[in-house]
């Protein structure tokens, strides 16, 4: 059984995960590209967020978040090899994580168009952070990886809320746990 205590544990490890953009170590490639959601706790609980909160859709429907969230995520990646520069753009990103946890803590069910601008604007900065800290010439090699880690994590995401959401204190333990651990990297 989860304690509260192991709550705490977890939040002392933050430090080591939070920030998903210090740059690209070595080439920008489709490994380096593929890894980067996974090794960035921000993007990781973000990616996976999107794909439990469209679980909450029914039917083909659900698709409609991952899609919003990698297109504006595509579009935000070339504003930010174009040097577009976003106000508040890390700040953003974590608080992505916060009210994405919070959507799953509280089971919100908007319209669908709320749902799908929320996590587009969302994308979207996620997309400029990777598009500015690109190293290296293979832009486009670099990019299907993130894009194609992004997918599989809302997959995961979707799978994830699809058998979260049979047990409501479970989904609710799980978003809170998401808040809680944005609310640390927004205090880091």
């Amino acid at each position: 059984m989860f304690r509260k205590n192991n709550i705490i544990y977890l939040l002392l490890l933050l430090p080591t995960f939070i920030f998903a953009h210090p740059g690209h170590l070595g080439s920008s490639n489709f490994i380096t590209g593929f890894m980067h959601p996974l090794t960035g706790l921000d993007h990781l609980l973000a990616m996976l967020t999107v794909g439990i909160w469209a679980s909450f859709f029914s039917g083909s429907i659900k698709w409609a978040l991952p899609i919003s969230f990698v297109g504006m995520m595509t579009f935000g990646f070339i504003a930010g090899m174009n040097h577009v520069q976003l106000p508040l753009l890390e700040t953003v990103i974590v608080f992505s994580v916060i009210c994405l946890g919070f959507i799953i803590a509280i089971k919100a069910k908007p319209s669908l168009s709320l749902a799908i601008a929320t996590v587009g604007v969302f994308g979207f900065y996620h997309g400029v952070a990777h598009g500015q800290e690109l190293v290296g010439s293979s832009a486009n090699s670099f990019a299907l990886g993130f894009i194609l880690s992004t997918m599989l994590l809302h997959i995961l995401g979707i799978f994830a809320g699809s058998i979260l959401s049979k047990n409501n204190t479970i989904l609710q333990t799980t978003g809170g746990v998401i808040v809680l651990i944005g609310m640390g990297m927004m205090l880091s």
